[in-house]
């Protein structure tokens, strides 16, 4: 009898000891009893032990508890326990990880005590990104080329006159003097009218000592450029919010094949022509290039687009959908030409003229697309209303008349018209393909081919200046790429 009242005393003595080391904790598991008590103890303390089975010790009691009163369960070590059941708010269908932000939406999946969203900004980066596309293409578009103006000024109809035959008409000091024919009646069976065709040269004498033929830019090509456009878009509630921006590789024209015009037999030298006014008024005067002639032209395109499209007029999973659009556009142009002509022995003679357009206003447009289960296709016109906000150079260098330069700065109302056609196949739950033709255009800029007024004053100095043209461009090519969605 006192063996036994000694034994349940020491295992009262071992709970108790057992409750304070663990009551800021959770207690470990019991080991298995080596030995049955046959004491009395009360049912709600002990549960009986099915036959074959461990007997189920005393239950643990938290620090603090009378070993005689209503004993609180203490979770075994090895188990775990949801602290949200602790505090008295159970957990349907459990929670994740034991952690208490483990099913909070957004980011956090319950993996580990710190994989969840702190702040009501995290989480909403966080289902942003969760939600969004991302889209990564290669463009190769073609920008149409410029005009083909003259390089130089209309000529006065001196230079555009032919050689005219030359009859003898008698000598002094041993020289023959010849007259024009004209002045007997003869005239020319036809009269050469465009200065990119070859003309001759005449001394002041009346008689040829060569020909030339001036140049425009005809030649100039800007098509097969490639480049990237990156598209971000976002999901919310009342529609989606799409950004975009691309950068085109710049587009370079060759020179001039084949230099200065080729000779005819007879004939002395052979030149390249920049024919100029004088004063401002057309003239004959003609500058002559007999080494080098060439001509380059660069255009680089680039912009940005964010625009907001709306949920469909009429929602549907599958079908055609109408999904109205406003944003606002900006679109960069930067454009050059240059001219390089060149006689033996002197420095060359240069023109440079330049452009740079800021293209930016609000847009408005409509998503047309269909939608299937195994692809969507649509097109996506959109207008802007620009402001073209740009800056135009010229400068003029030459080793006889001198330098000269312009520059101006002006705004004009600059419309820019867009659509894309475009094809979407899913390859993946995340992953689409994508393919799409675009046509991007604008008008209302000045080129710097068309800009340039070349004027030498009545006393023989470069007046190369300035003088704005209106024209438009168009770019157009197409766009192939991925679309990622996390």
């Amino acid at each position: 009898m006192v063996g036994r009242l000694g034994l349940g005393v020491a295992t009262a003595l071992s709970l108790l000891t057992t409750g304070g080391l663990y009551a800021q904790g959770i207690a470990p598991a019991p080991g298995s009893q080596a030995f049955s008590s046959n004491a009395f103890t009360s049912p709600s303390a002990y549960a009986p032990a099915a036959y074959g089975q461990p007997g189920q010790g005393p239950a643990p009691i938290v620090q603090g508890a009378s070993p005689f009163g209503t004993p609180q369960p203490v979770v075994p070590a090895g188990y775990s326990q949801d602290p949200n059941a602790a505090m008295g708010a159970p957990c349907p269908g459990g929670c994740p990880g034991g952690n208490a932000y483990g099913s909070m939406p957004g980011c956090g999946n319950g993996d580990s005590p710190d994989d969840f969203v702190e702040t009501p900004w995290e989480e909403l980066l966080c289902r942003a990104l969760r939600n969004a596309d991302i889209r990564l293409d290669y463009i190769n578009w073609g920008i149409s080329p410029p005009a083909t103006p003259l390089i130089g000024e209309n000529p006065g109809p001196g230079v555009l006159q032919p050689k005219f035959a030359q009859i003898p008409i008698g000598s002094f000091g041993g020289q023959v003097i010849y007259v024009p024919s004209y002045l007997f009646g003869f005239y020319p069976m036809s009269v050469q009218k465009n200065p990119t065709d070859i003309f001759p040269i005449l001394n002041t004498g009346g008689a040829q000592v060569g020909q030339a033929r001036a140049y425009d830019t005809t030649g100039i090509s800007l098509a097969e450029n490639s480049g990237f456009k990156g598209t971000f878009s976002l999901p919310m509630t009342y529609g989606t919010i799409e950004a975009s921006g691309f950068i085109l590789g710049k587009a370079n024209s060759a020179p001039n094949v084949g230099g200065l015009p080729q000779g005819i037999i007879g004939e002395s030298e052979s030149f390249a022509a920049i024919p100029v006014d004088v004063g401002g008024q057309a003239s004959n005067a003609v500058a002559l290039f007999s080494q080098s002639f060439n001509q380059y032209f660069s255009s680089f395109v680039y912009g940005a687009e964010a625009n907001v499209y709306f949920n469909a007029i009429v929602p549907k999973d599958y079908g055609l959908v109408l999904k109205p659009m406003v944003g606002f556009r900006y679109l960069g142009i930067d454009e050059h030409f240059d001219v390089v002509a060149t006689n033996p022995g002197v420095p060359a003679t240069t023109v440079e003229s330049s452009t740079i357009s800021n293209i930016y206003g609000p847009s408005v447009g409509v998503r047309v697309e269909l939608m299937t289960q195994w692809f969507s296709i649509g097109v996506d016109p959109r207008v802007t209303f620009g402001v073209n906000q740009f800056a135009a150079n010229v400068n003029s260098s030459d080793p006889n008349t001198g330098d000269s330069h312009d520059h101006d700065i002006d705004v004009r109302f600059a419309p820019v018209g867009a659509i894309d056609a475009y094809l979407k196949i899913p390859i993946q739950e995340h992953i689409r393909l994508y393919a799409a033709y675009n046509l991007l255009g604008t008008t209302n800029i000045s080129r710097p081919q068309s800009q340039i007024d070349y004027n030498v004053t009545s006393g023989g100095l470069n007046d190369t200046h300035l003088s704005l043209s209106s024209a438009g461009i168009m770019i157009q090519g197409y766009e192939v790429g991925c679309e990622f969605n996390f």
